[in-house]
């Protein structure tokens, strides 16, 4: 079931993508994929944004942050404390 959650988590693992896969995405290098690790225990797959991508670090606290993807779909992405 859909349970709320606080958005809270620590950074479980990431990886730096510094190649874009097409030239479309050359304005968004480089940019981190990872796994956040919620407070409440799941992980999820997401982005890390709001700081340069070598000052991430494994454990490092950060709270959710929603990007708006279309005006119906926003994405969380999540961001350091």
């Amino acid at each position: 079931k859909w349970e709320k959650v606080s958005g809270k988590a620590e950074v479980y693992t990431f990886s730096i993508v510094r190649r874009a896969p097409n030239p479309d995405w050359e304005a968004d290098m480089p940019y981190v994929v990872g796994v956040a690790q919620l407070d409440e225990g799941p992980r999820m797959v997401t982005n890390f944004i709001g700081c340069k991508p070598e000052d991430l670090k494994i454990g490092m606290k950060v709270q959710v942050s929603f990007e708006d993807a279309t005006e119906t779909v926003s994405l969380p992405k999540f961001k350091p404390v």
